[in-house]
């Protein structure tokens, strides 16, 4: 008994374009090495220098980390729901969106003690 085939091959279907312009993937690409190179980085750091990560943890404060990531997420989670919005042709609810999304993203500064502007916060 055969375990080939006699199926004859089909080609693959016609090779369908990435949405989007090349330059745009070529700064995808960009960024994703450029993340790979930072993350590489601050790990064989972290091996070398564990003393001191430990030492910059210990100073972190969990609550601002958590404030960071909400914000960021948030902001994504609107700029796509903004983006749906377009889609669908609601440019009205799509610009609400867009403002709210954008708020968040000052949470982290806010969170720091910064100013969205590069000052500092009165009362601090």
């Amino acid at each position: 008994m055969s375990t080939s085939s006699n199926a004859p091959l089909v080609a693959p279907a016609a090779s369908q374009a990435l949405p989007g312009d090349l330059a745009m993937w070529i700064f995808i690409l960009a960024e994703l090495a450029a993340f790979t190179l930072f993350i590489i980085a601050f790990s064989v750091t972290q091996m070398l220098y564990p003393e001191m990560f430990q030492a910059g943890r210990a100073e972190l404060d969990p609550s601002t980390g958590f404030a960071m990531t909400v914000g960021l997420l948030s902001s994504g989670f609107l700029a796509a729901l903004a983006v749906e919005r377009v889609r669908v042709n609601q440019a009205r609810q799509a610009a609400v969106l867009r403002g709210h999304g954008q708020r968040p993203r000052r949470v982290p500064l806010v969170a720091r003690g910064g100013h969205p502007h590069g000052g500092r916060l009165s009362g601090r």
